[in-house]
Formats: C-alpha cells, sequence, structure tokens
C-alpha cells in the first residue's frame, strides 16, 4: 500500500514539474516577444514607446495563459513534501569554503541557519553565486536562447543545500532538485523582467 502511495505521490510531482516547465516555456517566449517589439518601435519610431502606457505585468503574462490551467498551476506548484530524512543539518565551515569566498561565509551561514525550506534556502543562496546580470540573461539549463548558469556554482549550490537538507533516496533528490531548479528559473525571469522595466523610461506626461 505505501508503495502504491509512493509511486502516485512520484507521478503527481512530475506531472507538477512538467506542467510548470511548459508554462515557463510559454512565459520565456511571451517576454521575448515583448522585448522585440519595444527594440523595433523605438528603433522605427524614436520616443514612442515612452507615450504608451505600461502593461501591467501580471495582465501581460495573462493575455494568452487560460486562467483555470494558471489557478491549478498554482495549486500543485507546493513545496516538495519534507521526509524524516530531511531534518535540517548543521553545515561546516570547511564545506562552505569549499563552495564560495572566504568573504561570503559569514552571508552563508547565516542563511543557512535561518531558512527551514530547501527551496527557499537555495533561492537565498544564490545571491552568493551569481549577479543580478547573471540571473536575468541566464537560467539552470541555457535554454530558451538563454545562457546556462554556471555549472560549478550550481553544483556547490546543490551541495550546500542538500547538506543542510537531507534526503534517504538519489530518487528523492533528483524530484527535489528538479524543483529547485524549477523555482531558481522563475528567479531568472523575474530579474529579467526587473531589469527590462527599469531600462524602460516611464511614459511622459501630456
Amino acid at each position: 500500500m505505501l508503495e502504491k502511495i509512493q509511486a502516485s505521490v512520484s507521478g503527481i510531482e512530475d506531472n507538477m514539474s512538467t506542467a510548470v516547465s511548459n508554462l515557463e516555456a510559454r512565459l520565456d517566449v511571451m517576454e521575448g516577444q515583448a522585448i522585440n517589439q519595444y527594440t523595433i518601435l523605438n528603433t522605427v519610431i524614436p520616443g514612442c514607446v515612452n507615450e504608451t502606457p505600461v502593461i501591467d505585468e501580471t495582465e501581460q503574462d495573462l493575455i494568452t495563459i487560460n486562467k483555470d490551467t494558471l489557478s491549478r498551476l498554482r495549486e500543485e506548484d507546493q513545496p516538495v513534501e519534507t521526509s524524516p530524512s530531511s531534518v535540517p543539518q548543521e553545515v561546516g565551515e570547511e564545506l562552505i569554503l569549499s563552495c564560495v569566498t572566504p568573504t561570503k561565509i559569514k552571508t552563508v551561514q547565516q542563511t543557512l541557519g535561518k531558512e527551514s525550506e530547501r527551496h527557499l534556502c537555495a533561492l537565498k543562496l544564490l545571491r552568493n553565486f551569481f549577479s543580478k546580470d547573471e540571473l536575468a540573461t541566464s537560467n539552470t539549463d541555457g535554454t530558451y536562447d538563454k545562457k546556462c548558469l554556471d555549472s560549478n556554482k550550481l553544483n556547490s549550490l546543490k551541495i550546500l543545500v542538500f547538506t543542510k537538507f537531507p534526503v534517504s533516496t538519489n530518487e528523492e533528490k533528483d524530484r527535489a532538485w528538479r524543483f529547485i531548479k524549477g523555482k531558481i528559473n522563475s528567479k531568472c525571469r523575474t530579474t529579467r523582467k526587473s531589469l527590462v522595466k527599469d531600462f524602460i523610461p516611464p511614459a511622459r506626461s501630456l
């Protein structure tokens, strides 16, 4: 009975991961189209974009997304359940030093000591490995015409996270890491949108 439940949970998590990946792919495509349109308009008719009202980012993303599907994905996109083997552990300073530069040890220690969830800890640790520009122009796999985040840095982040939050099986670890990578990709997209928003000048008042 337990094996059937575990198989069912694993199937649900895999479907969730696939669905979230598909949604991220659509958002990346839409984002690229928006940036290209801005560049073309500003080149052909200088200044015309400045006078165009800025569409709310959330509304823009929802234009071509089925609201029922998005709502379902939000309900499904929940953190991977913590198993007994995932009880937070102490991460030694020597291990931390092997993953980051000496100047970042204190910040990493504070993050590891503060966060109680695996994916939130990974997101908070990102700033110790990647700059905003790196996050804005990349993702974890280098897909959708984006650069690939440095694999060595990602692996160091992965080591810290799974040392802090251990798992009992490789299957569980792979599933949890896929979930974390999805969160990192979302963070990259959010950072990219923030930089694009800062790049576009505010609309001029009449």
